[in-house]
């Protein structure tokens, strides 16, 4: 076997040229990546509810050799792209993907047949409006797909109470809003934390207040007491 036989094998990075064209190399080869982890994650009915899925800077890193800092500088310019939505889940927080296949293709499309045709044909002014209207919806979607909602568990609650050292009851906390649904009043709940933050203010509102003049006087009783009966 040739050696240029072997290097362009099966075994190897594949990247689509067009879309390194428009995001660059680095960002293609790591959506490539993703694209695969994302095969994998949903071959094993492993991804989350709204398709997110988990991958870690060292194993990224392992399959395609790229840096920790051209991983964030190409995140960013697929984030940038409309192609791709990162957030941090559970504590410790890790790191989940979303792609967004429909906004993928629409770049694909609109930068190749608008800028890398190779007749030298350009893309007529309505395709063009139609294309810029389906990435502003998209656009739209992944920022609605940002303030979804995630239920915290026991623990996690647990762990943000000892860390915050109040007495909120992690149990009842999660069990009351469970119960209704995880809404604050009539609204859906955006911020779990702050609702955890509510509740400590509210428990130190309800708190009795101690009278330390009462408690001196009751010390002084108390040790005067205990002098008269030695």
């Amino acid at each position: 076997m040739s050696v240029l036989k072997f290097l362009a094998s099966d075994g190897f990075l594949t990247v689509n040229k067009h879309l390194a064209k428009i995001v660059g190399l680095d960002a293609a080869v790591l959506m490539a990546e993703l694209a695969s982890t994302y095969n994998y994650y949903e071959s094993t009915d492993q991804l989350t509810d709204d398709g997110m899925f988990f991958e870690t800077v060292e194993r990224i890193e392992e399959n395609t050799t790229l840096t920790k800092y051209q991983q964030a500088k190409a995140v960013s310019v697929l984030t940038d792209a409309g192609v791709l939505e990162t957030r941090k889940i559970g504590i410790p927080a890790k790191r989940y993907f979303k792609i967004d296949e429909s906004a993928l293709l629409a770049l694909v499309d609109h930068k190749k047949s608008k800028n890398f045709t190779t007749g030298g044909q350009k893309t007529e002014p309505q395709e063009v409006e139609k294309l810029d209207r389906n990435n502003n919806i998209e656009k739209e979607k992944k920022r609605n797909n940002r303030s979804i909602f995630i239920a915290p568990t026991v623990d996690q609650v647990a762990d943000y109470c000892r860390e915050r050292c109040n007495n909120v009851d992690p149990d009842k906390f999660v069990s009351y809003y469970e119960s209704n649904g995880w809404h604050v009043g009539r609204n859906k709940m955006k911020d779990w934390k702050a609702a955890v933050r509510t509740w400590e203010r509210n428990s130190r509102s309800y708190s009795k207040p101690v009278n330390r003049k009462a408690a001196e006087l009751d010390d002084f009783y108390r040790m005067a007491g205990e002098f008269a009966n030695s």
